[in-house]
């Protein structure tokens, strides 16, 4: 009789421990295959984010390569750029350094990388850096009006439409103390009569 027990007892012993094993065995299999699977798929998103990119810009396509290496901040896109002042562009775009822009021998893309610079690094001194006046007064008018109001610029600028519009602008919008940025009292000084009128029926108050 105790032969039997005993017997019994080994028997439940070994079952424990097979089946102990045989959990272990599909534990193991099932991490392994898990990692495995995660390993893949960063493979896979490595390869789209650095060369997928680049597969839909025929080679010599510069203007593509230009627009893609900026959405995706990857300068290696820019090096596939043919153009050495295009390439240069491109890097101080990417990167936000202007010493890219010195590298540029030609004064139309050079004035373009001054003007990137001064709206990627938020300072309107790049806008005064630009050659081209016609260019670098547009570069200013639009940088007061979409990244930081300054009145004063408006009066300094020569090409008359553009001062028009500033003006205009800078009188419309208020600052923290809530009052114009130009008190609406000096619309005469916008010389476009259409919108000095508008101005003044706008924003003068009888």
């Amino acid at each position: 009789m105790k032969f039997y027990i005993f017997l019994m007892f080994i028997l439940l012993i070994s079952g424990c421990t097979s089946n102990s094993n045989i959990n272990e065995v599909k534990s193991t299999t099932t991490v392994k295959d898990l990692t495995t699977t995660v390993e893949d798929s960063t493979t896979t998103l490595e390869y789209t984010s650095t060369t997928l990119l680049s597969t839909f810009c025929s080679l010599g396509n510069d203007t593509c390569f230009f627009e893609k290496a900026y959405k995706s901040k990857d300068r290696g896109l820019c090096n596939k750029i043919t153009d050495d002042n295009m390439k240069f562009r491109c890097i101080a775009r990417v990167e936000k350094n202007p010493r890219f822009c010195d590298k540029i021998d030609l004064f139309k893309v050079k004035d373009q990388c001054l003007w990137d610079m001064a709206y990627g690094l938020n300072d309107l001194s790049y806008c005064k850096m630009i050659f081209q006046s016609n260019l670098r007064e547009n570069c200013i008018y639009s940088f007061v009006k979409d990244k930081e109001p300054n009145p004063f610029e408006c009066l300094d600028l020569t090409n008359v439409t553009l001062r028009d519009k500033c003006i205009f602008y800078h009188v419309g919008i208020k600052t923290l103390s809530d009052k114009p940025y130009i008190d609406p009292s000096l619309c005469h000084l916008i010389e476009d009569i259409e919108l000095e009128t508008k101005c003044n029926n706008t924003y003068l108050k009888k």
